[in-house]
C-alpha cells in the first residue's frame, strides 16, 4: 500500500531547518507518511527534472504544510505551490516559522493555519496529519526537538522582542519564597530539574544551580531574600520561554501572576525614570496609574529603574531596567514586544543610534 504524502511547501533558504523537521517527524511517525521535501537531496532524485517532480508530488499529496517565514514570503514558488495544490483540492495549511500569520495577507491568510512558538506548534503538525490521514500518532515533540529546529530556521529567534533585543543586556525572573508557597527555594529547585529530567530537556544541576542552554536558575538562601533567581539570554527568548512558564507553573500554582520580570539593557540604553516626565511622554497612549509608581498597559504592570550597587562610600548607578508583572497565568509576550515598541517610540527609552 502506498504510504501518504505530505508536501512541505518552504523557500530553500530554510533547507537546514525543515531537513531536521522532516527527519523528526517520519522518525516520531513510524516513516508511515512521505514528506517531500523538494530541497532535502533525496525527494527529488539527482538528474530528474525538477518541475515535474514537484508537480508528481503536488499531485499525490493530500496535505500541503506551506512554512510561512521572512524568507518565503520573497519566494514567489511557495504561492504558485500552494495555488497549485488548492486548485487540486489538497488541503493546504499555512504554518507561520518566525512570522506571525495574522500579519500576512490575501491567499494565505484566507486560509486556517498556526504559528510555531514552541514545540507545541510542531505537535500540531502531528495532529493534522492525524486528522487527514486518520491516523494515531502520539504528538512527541519535546522543547529541545523545537530548540534544535528553531535554531536552524536562520529567522532570528528572538523574533518576540523584535529589534529591541540588541538592548537588552539580559532578563531576570525571581520567584519569591512567598510565591513558592513558603517552600524553600532549594526543593522548589528539585520540582524544577524533576521537570526538566521529564521534558527531556539538557541541564547540569548542582546543590543550589540549574544550568541549561541560555539560562541558569539559582536558589538563593540566606544572602538578601529568599528566592529562585532565574537569568536568561534574551536571544532564546522565544525557544524558551514557553518552558519558562512551565517551570514556573511546577513551583507556583498561578503561574506567572505576580512573578517579577525584569528586562536589563545595556549600559548605553537610558531610560526616563522620574514618575511625572514617564506619564508626561506615555499620556494617551493608553497607559494606566497603578499602585505605587507602577503604571499598566494591557495585562501588564510596569516600571523603570536603574540597578543600584553599593559600597562603603558611594552608591552606583547602574544599567536601567524594565521591570514587569503580569496579571495573568501565562505572559503576553506580544504585550511585551507592544510595550517595548511604545517606550522606544515615546522615547521613555532610547536606544543609541549607531
Amino acid at each position: 500500500m502506498q504510504k501518504p504524502t505530505i508536501f512541505f511547501s518552504h523557500s530553500s533558504q530554510d533547507r537546514h531547518a525543515l531537513v531536521k523537521l522532516k527527519d523528526l517527524f517520519i522518525a516520531k511517525t513510524g516513516g508511515s507518511i512521505e514528506v517531500f521535501l523538494s530541497s532535502d537531496g533525496q525527494s527529488i532524485p539527482f538528474g530528474r527534472n525538477w518541475v515535474h517532480s514537484v508537480e508528481q508530488a503536488l499531485n499525490q499529496a493530500k496535505l500541503m504544510l506551506a512554512f510561512v517565514t521572512s524568507n518565503s514570503l520573497r519566494s514567489n514558488w511557495m504561492y504558485f505551490e500552494t495555488g497549485h495544490a488548492y486548485s487540486k483540492g489538497v488541503q493546504v495549511v499555512p504554518v507561520g516559522l518566525g512570522v506571525d500569520l495574522s500579519t500576512v495577507g490575501a491567499p494565505l491568510s484566507l486560509l486556517q493555519g498556526f504559528n510555531v512558538k514552541s514545540e507545541a506548534g510542531f505537535n500540531n503538525i502531528i495532529a493534522v496529519a492525524n486528522e487527514v490521514f486518520s491516523h494515531s500518532h502520539a504528538e512527541t515533540f519535546s522543547f529541545d526537538d523545537f530548540r534544535l529546529i528553531a535554531n536552524s530556521t536562520g529567522v532570528p529567534s528572538n523574533s518576540t522582542l523584535g529589534p529591541h533585543a540588541a538592548a537588552i543586556e539580559q532578563i531576570v525572573i525571581s520567584i519569591g519564597k512567598a510565591d513558592l508557597g513558603g517552600v524553600d527555594p532549594s526543593q522548589a529547585l528539585l520540582t524544577i530539574a524533576e521537570l526538566l529530567a521529564t521534558e527531556k530537556v539538557e541541564h547540569t544541576q548542582s546543590e543550589k544551580s540549574i544550568r541549561a542552554q541560555g539560562m541558569v536558575l539559582k536558589a538563593r538562601q540566606g544572602d538578601g531574600p529568599d528566592e529562585i533567581h532565574l537569568e536568561l539570554d534574551p536571544a532564546v527568548v522565544d525557544t524558551a520561554f514557553p518552558l519558562i512558564e512551565r517551570l514556573v507553573q511546577a513551583v507556583h500554582p498561578t503561574g506567572m501572576i505576580g512573578i517579577s520580570i525584569r528586562l536589563e539593557f545595556i549600559e548605553l540604553v537610558d531610560a526616563v525614570e522620574q514618575h511625572h516626565k514617564l506619564t508626561g511622554r506615555l499620556f494617551g497612549a493608553g497607559i494606566r496609574l497603578g499602585g505605587d509608581r507602577d503604571l499598566e498597559f494591557n495585562s501588564l504592570s510596569f516600571s523603570i529603574g536603574r540597578l543600584m550597587t553599593f559600597s562603603v562610600r558611594n552608591v552606583h548607578r547602574g544599567a536601567a531596567y524594565l521591570s514587569i508583572r503580569s496579571q495573568k497565568q501565562s505572559l503576553l509576550m506580544d504585550e511585551v514586544r507592544e510595550l517595548l515598541d511604545l517606550l522606544f517610540e515615546r522615547r521613555a527609552l532610547t536606544f543609541p543610534d549607531k
